[in-house]
């Protein structure tokens, strides 16, 4: 009777140990990680694999709108898609964007974010690379140096500004 006690006690304090290193290292997640799986989130998104549908364009596009405010000022030196845009304009571009490609990669590193608790916005500083195939075959690549300014709006952190960054050269 003695060593069932014993095991059930091990056994309850490996329990207690284990939620709480789960806890410690897994499941507390800043506003800072909630921002960075927001933008993963968003790359993801912009994807377009070889032989995607016109129903996969549609929901990809669709879903676009959910990451920004309405409306959000985008300015990346692309004229086709620089422009104060409400969501309904966002999700009309994407689409048309959509269907002019075969293929469509979205990568981002060096991300850099500075979160404002006091307003519940945020910064993102990150390095964009765009690879895609039009459907004449044509390769383009690009890569820009972006700025994002999020606000939090019914919970959801969500791209106000996109912009180049600018930086200083002498």
């Amino acid at each position: 009777m003695v060593i069932k006690w014993k095991y059930i006690a091990i056994s309850v304090l490996i329990i207690a140990v284990s939620v709480f290193a789960f806890r410690w290292f897994y499941a507390v997640e800043t506003e800072e990680d909630i921002i960075r799986r927001k933008m993963d989130e968003f790359v993801e998104n912009i994807a377009k694999h070889k032989g995607a549908g016109i129903a996969s364009n549609v929901l990809s596009s669709n879903k676009l709108a959910d990451y920004f405010t309405n409306p959000c000022d985008i300015g990346i030196g692309i004229s086709e898609i620089s422009g104060v845009f409400g969501t309904e304009q966002i999700v009309n571009t994407a689409m048309r964007i959509r269907a002019m490609f075969k293929t469509i990669s979205l990568k981002i590193s060096d991300v850099t974010i500075i979160y404002n608790p006091k307003n519940e916005r945020a910064v993102v500083e990150f390095s964009a690379t765009f690879d895609g195939i039009f459907n004449n075959g044509e390769n383009i690549n690009g890569v820009r140096d972006l700025r994002c300014f999020l606000l939090k709006q019914d919970g959801q952190w969500k791209i106000n500004i996109v912009n180049i960054r600018q930086v200083l050269e002498k």
